[in-house]
C-alpha cells in the first residue's frame, strides 16, 4: 500500500514545487499506475476537480502523469507543453475511461 501512495508523490515532487502540492490523500490510488504516463484517447477537457469547470484541454499528444484518485477520476499532471497552451506541471482532472496508458520503451 505505502508503494502506491509514495510514487505518485515522488513523481510530482520530482514536476517542481506546483506539482507538488498534492496531499497525500488525493494521491493514494487503487491500482498499478503506468510510469510511463496516459495519453488522452481524444482532445479532453482537463478539470479543475472532478466533473468540475475546465481548465483547458489535452491532447492524444500530451503525456500525462496520475498523482491521485478519486472515484472514477484521476488527477493528473500534465507532462509537456500542451499545443494547446496548458504549460508543464499544471495539475488537473479527467475520467479514468477517457485515458489510455502510453507505452514504455526500453531503448538499451
Amino acid at each position: 500500500m505505502m508503494r502506491r501512495t509514495v510514487l505518485p508523490l515522488l513523481l510530482a515532487l520530482a514536476a517542481g514545487p506546483a506539482a507538488a502540492a498534492v496531499s497525500p490523500t488525493t494521491a493514494a490510488t487503487a491500482g498499478p499506475v503506468n510510469p510511463c504516463g496516459y495519453h488522452p484517447r481524444q482532445n479532453l477537457k482537463l478539470r479543475t476537480e472532478p466533473a468540475g469547470p475546465g481548465r483547458g484541454v489535452v491532447t492524444p499528444r500530451d503525456t500525462l502523469y496520475v498523482v491521485g484518485e478519486r472515484g472514477d477520476w484521476y488527477q493528473v499532471r500534465v507532462a509537456n507543453q500542451s499545443e494547446t497552451g496548458l504549460q508543464p506541471n499544471t495539475l488537473g482532472w479527467v475520467a479514468k475511461k477517457n485515458i489510455t496508458p502510453a507505452t514504455c520503451m526500453n531503448l538499451s
